[in-house]
């Protein structure tokens, strides 16, 4: 019998310099001449299938690869991605296989002896740009805020002025509302008017 170590493979075997395939076995009958077997083998190797949760990210590796037995594969998911008033940002994986089966941040080393599958997790943000007009200001910056967060925004006059509505990315009934709660279910630009 052939027998390969932990962790390999027969890969190919030749008898007399033909090969007769991954096979641990060969038997000869009525032997009268010598003759010379070979036996190759290699490392086991297993797959690690990498994807993302949106279509933005951009991770290393990607798709499905194989590699050898007890290998360090490391990880990585290229964070934040932005693509004009939206961030996608990378919160962690799940994984299954020789990959942990949760974690945070956006790089991971995998130590691979079986299948496995890592699966990078984002979550998305919208820009909030609030502007004040002249005799006023505003209670908040620029700023990424996460998915259907709720953003009070307050207009504030100068002493000689009055607030007299919102102009922009705010609901229409909401125009007149000081200070206004905006859902952050999409980027908005707003601007607080003042007479």
């Amino acid at each position: 019998d052939i027998t390969p170590d932990q962790h390999y493979h027969i890969a190919d075997v030749t008898v007399d310099g033909l090969s007769v395939g991954a096979t641990n076995r060969c038997t000869f009958s009525d032997v009268t001449n010598n003759h010379t077997i070979d036996a190759v083998f290699a490392i086991d190797t297993f797959n690690l299938a990498v994807t993302l949760t949106t279509p933005y990210g951009v991770a290393a590796p990607m798709g499905t690869n194989a590699y050898p037995y007890s290998n360090d594969v490391p990880c990585l998911a290229l964070s934040p991605a932005v693509h004009g008033t939206t961030q996608y940002v990378c919160t962690g994986w799940i994984g299954t296989g020789s990959v942990p089966p949760t974690g945070a941040g956006t790089n991971v080393t995998v130590t691979l002896t079986n299948d496995s599958t890592l699966v990078w997790q984002w979550s998305t943000n919208y820009w909030l740009h609030p502007m004040a007009g002249p005799d006023g200001s505003v209670s908040e910056g620029d700023a990424w805020w996460p998915i259907d967060a709720g953003v009070t925004v307050t207009a504030m006059p100068t002493i000689r002025a009055t607030f007299v509505g919102w102009a922009g990315d705010v609901p229409p009934g909401n125009t007149n509302d000081n200070p206004v709660i905006l859902t952050m279910d999409q980027p908005r630009s707003i601007l607080a008017n003042f007479i």
